[in-house]
């Protein structure tokens, strides 16, 4: 959403426990990342509470420039577009983006 709708966003992962590194990197398939409008957060938690699926806030698309990552991580929705769309063909002519 963030790269491809130009928006920017600020992210706070704590409610989510464990290491921080391992919350930003884990490529487990374990979990979702759902957005929408601010409004209708209560909703789309309610289905997932009667659920008994777990659900966390962790964060709001704000419309700037940048994506905020615990204030750990900040980088631009530029940069984040560029890194995202141009590693692997970088680094299949042998070059490094970073």
């Amino acid at each position: 959403m963030a790269i491809f709708g130009n928006l920017g966003a600020h992210l706070d992962v704590s409610s989510l426990g464990g290491s921080t590194v391992e919350t930003y990197f884990s490529e487990a398939q374990s979990g979702i990342l759902v957005t929408c409008r601010p409004m209708d957060v209560p909703s789309i938690k309610e289905i997932f509470h009667r659920s008994g699926i777990p659900v966390h806030e962790i964060g709001r698309v704000d419309g700037g420039d940048e994506l905020n990552f615990d204030e750990n991580i900040v980088i631009s929705v530029t940069e984040a577009r560029r890194l995202y769309e141009g590693t692997i063909p970088e680094a299949l002519k042998g070059k490094a983006l970073v």
